[in-house]
């Protein structure tokens, strides 16, 4: 693969083909290819499953980090980009402003 198209259209089709989770097209996603989907799910749901998330649904940022501490800034970031863009975490600070550091599950 020569060009940054051909790099493209090669994600897309193994996107389309169920090997990988790629979005060319999402803010905080487009940097991130996840190459193990099953290790994907499994983060997911040990997130959503997370005490803190089951207890009311308000979640501090700093416990999300305590949670993925194994993970670079990069996949922090990439997760949590990959939560808000299936519904399944909004920022708190939507419903006020002053609480930016809080997480709504």
């Amino acid at each position: 693969l020569k060009t940054d198209e051909e790099v493209i259209k090669a994600l897309q089709f193994f996107r389309k083909k169920g090997s990988i989770l790629y979005f060319n097209d999402e803010t905080g996603l487009d940097q991130m290819i996840f190459l193990d989907i099953l290790w994907l799910l499994n983060t997911l749901t040990e997130t959503l499953s997370f005490e803190y998330v089951t207890k009311g649904g308000i979640v501090p940022t700093k416990n999300l980090k305590d949670l993925w501490k194994l993970y670079s800034v990069h996949v922090y970031d990439s997760l949590l980009a990959l939560l808000k863009k299936f519904g399944f975490v909004y920022d708190f600070s939507v419903l006020d402003p002053t609480q930016k550091d809080l997480l709504f599950f």
